[in-house]
């Protein structure tokens, strides 16, 4: 039953679009359990606003939900900055301040200016400001990640925070119990030893996420057959990571390089196929993408598609980097075409770093890559009993959304422990 007091949630996000792949679930479902309460979600940086316009299911998703406000700064002049900055300090202090009790909503602990602030003005309204993790994936991702990453130092707690309260959060959300790594990643930005940690499942397996998808994937079929797209052949998508990002694993260039061996592999296999391409918000315009759709025109299309809607409407799907679609068991047939460095193929052999979550690998550098790729595309059983660690995953944590509207409902927590 919806609850008698209200509440008004605001999610803080990065820069970057993905936060709302966690985000947007959980707000739904959180909007469907509580009509009454106003969510909200505060943008920085205008690449949010621009991204979500050019995605049609993040867009229909937020307007069934919350709202969307930008509060980034433009234009030179330091005076108009300063302005623009206490303007937008006052568009999401005063509704804090004065609108139903707040909780607030941020990946990090409120450990600088201003959320440290505004977790200050949360708890003199009987609100709280909570950390709700970003990444949904398990911390094996992680682990090869920080192989060529420095983990982040140690950071102090806010001075503010200091004289408002004990700790830097009020309680700790995330979505599983293989996620030990990337709570104590978060725990390196502020003072969060101790507070409630509360798991609440895959936000995408929600009940409002998962009719919502069903009814975009629904909608973007019809949008294809209209185009006359579907019905003549097979439909590819490929989920293309933004230049650079195999440096990350040690691997400059790796992401052309297996992008570039990957389509005319496709293009050969299905003469009759369309190819959609996925980019990263930051791949958008990517040369490497643009030649490939000049080369092939009608045949290789940019799209900006939802993943899970993606994944629900095409034959097979490939991924050229480590991403986190590979990791959250959306389903469907999916493939990592990634490089990946010695280290990774001597622990864990010539597999995906997603194995056992559901993708299959298949390793570009290989001179058998042309024959499994194409036996993947006809042999729809190599995907069969590849997700047992996913399944065992979600067994272990099923959606608790009662729990995390108890959690937002209760009086502002102090203890430690686990809610």
């Amino acid at each position: 039953m919806p609850s008698q007091q209200q509440r008004s949630v605001t999610f803080f996000l990065s820069p970057r679009i993905v936060d709302l792949d966690s985000y947007l679930p959980v707000a739904m479902e959180i909007k469907a359990a509580q009509p009454d309460w106003t969510i909200r979600f505060i943008a920085f940086d205008k690449a949010i606003p621009e991204a979500v316009s050019r995605n049609p299911s993040i867009r229909d998703g937020i307007a069934k939900c919350a709202s969307l406000l930008y509060c980034g700064t433009q234009g030179t002049a330091q005076l108009q900055r300063s302005l623009q900055r206490i303007k937008s300090f006052l568009r999401i202090a005063l509704p804090i301040l004065f609108g139903p009790k707040p909780v607030l909503v941020n990946s990090r602990p409120y450990s600088s200016f201003p959320y440290d602030l505004l977790a200050g003005i949360a708890h003199l309204r009987g609100g709280k400001a909570i950390i709700l993790c970003k990444n949904r994936s398990p911390d094996a991702v992680h682990e090869l990640m920080f192989t060529f990453r420095d983990i982040p130092a140690q950071q102090g707690g806010s001075r503010l925070a200091t004289v408002l309260a004990k700790f830097d959060a009020d309680a700790l959300v995330h979505y599983h119990d293989a996620q030990e790594n990337l709570l104590h990643e978060i725990s390196r930005f502020g003072r969060i030893s101790g507070i409630p940690q509360l798991a609440i499942g895959m936000p995408h397996r929600l009940p409002a996420w998962k009719k919502f998808i069903e009814g975009e994937a629904a909608r973007e079929r019809a949008a294809l057959e209209s185009e006359d797209l579907l019905g003549h052949g097979p439909v590819y998508g490929v989920f293309a990571a933004k230049p650079g990002s195999g440096d990350n694993l040690g691997l400059p260039g790796a992401v052309e390089r297996s992008f570039n061996a990957l389509i005319p592999v496709l293009l050969e296999a299905s003469p009759d196929a369309t190819i959609l391409i996925r980019a990263h918000p930051k791949a958008v315009g990517a040369d490497y993408i643009e030649n490939c759709i000049r080369m092939n025109p009608g045949r290789v299309r940019m799209t900006f598609i939802h993943p899970e809607v993606l994944i629900a409407l095409c034959d097979r799907v490939f991924a050229n980097n480590p991403t986190n679609v590979l990791f959250h068991g959306f389903g469907g047939c999916q493939v990592d075409v990634s490089e990946y460095p010695e280290e990774h193929i001597r622990k864990h052999g010539a597999v995906s770093l997603a194995h056992g979550l559901g993708p299959v690998y298949a390793d570009p550098r290989e001179q058998a890559f042309k024959a499994r790729i194409t036996d993947m595309l006809e042999n729809a059983e190599l995907f069969s009993g590849q997700d047992d660690a996913m399944t065992s995953l979600l067994e272990r944590n099923p959606p608790n959304i009662g729990a995390l509207i108890t959690l937002l409902e209760s009086p502002t927590i102090r203890a430690s422990g686990r809610a």
